[in-house]
């Protein structure tokens, strides 16, 4: 089916259908909505790492552009190596992709970085404030995409957007009754109606606090890198709660790498600031010496 239709008996909204082709290029290319919200996701989150960067963090916009740029590259590597012929034959494992993929941006971001002298700190504390921006809207993807009809049916799913099905009666007592979504995957009748949890709606609402906590914290942050490590938390933070809901086998693999993610960073982040609490300290007891020693020779 090339439809979607979701209710939201909660929220008191009225059940919306829509065509998940957004228009049709030549009589022959299709353009999905999902495929639109994921660049409108990617657009948004650059045009703000370029800005803020030149704004708060001096690094022109053509810098932190090619970034982003080489970035986004990385992250689509193995996908792209994945769609040659040569390699079709070799049976990747969806872990392989998914934690390569990160890998591979970190590492080619932090290259170009490198090549551009950017301070990697710097751009890093752009860029976690634009990731968020762009995952809140691509969140989306999920809603608008309705990927695959019994992709929410089935609770071993490769890449289930949606969460654990929830109880068909009203749900009174419930606690999640007012957030669950309804989904009609064949857009037939209410006895094909099976509710889950809206893991995107969970993703856009997380993604969107820390993007908004994150500009207000930029403000005032004590040195570089502090931003990034706080938003690498929050994010890890949001991949544990969500997934903990998702119904992916994979779901069990990403929980435990955010948790670990969560301690590195803390970890990082402790040693940072006692640094710099120590060199603040030794700054201002220089300081207080070259007083001192003005005033006595006065």
């Amino acid at each position: 089916m090339n439809q979607v239709t979701v209710f939201f008996e909660g929220l008191g909204l009225p059940r919306m259908t829509w065509n998940k082709t957004a228009f049709t290029l030549f009589g022959k290319i299709d353009f999905p909505w999902a495929a639109l919200v994921l660049l409108a996701g990617i657009v948004a989150g650059t045009v703000f790492a370029c800005r803020r960067g030149k704004k708060r963090e001096r690094i022109s916009g053509d810098d932190m552009f090619e970034v982003v740029l080489f970035g986004l590259l990385g992250s689509r590597l193995l996908y792209m190596i994945d769609s040659f012929g040569a390699f079709r034959k070799l049976s990747w494992a969806p872990e392989l992709k998914l934690w390569g993929s990160v890998v591979l941006a970190v590492l080619f971001a932090v290259l170009i970085c490198r090549f551009l002298r950017v301070r990697v700190e710097k751009a890093a504390d752009v860029l976690a404030p634009a990731i968020l921006l762009g995952l809140c809207i691509g969140a989306f993807y999920g809603l608008l995409d309705g990927n695959a009809d019994s992709a929410w049916m089935r609770e071993t799913s490769e890449f289930c957007l949606f969460g654990k099905i929830l109880a068909l009666p009203s749900g009174e007592g419930t606690p999640w009754w007012l957030f669950r979504m309804g989904i009609y995957p064949n857009n037939v009748s209410d006895i094909y109606m099976v509710f889950v949890h809206p893991l995107f709606l969970y993703a856009a609402v997380w993604s969107l606090v820390g993007f908004v906590g994150l500009n207000l914290f930029a403000r005032h942050k004590a040195f570089d890198g502090q931003v990034f490590l706080i938003g690498l938390i929050w994010f890890a933070l949001g991949l544990v709660f969500i997934t903990g809901l998702s119904t992916a086998p994979q779901a069990g693999e990403v929980q435990w790498v955010a948790a670990i993610a969560v301690i590195l960073a803390l970890i990082r982040l402790t040693v940072l600031g006692v640094a710099y609490r120590q060199a603040r300290k030794r700054f201002e007891a220089g300081l207080l010496i070259i007083v001192r020693g003005d005033s006595a020779v006065q």
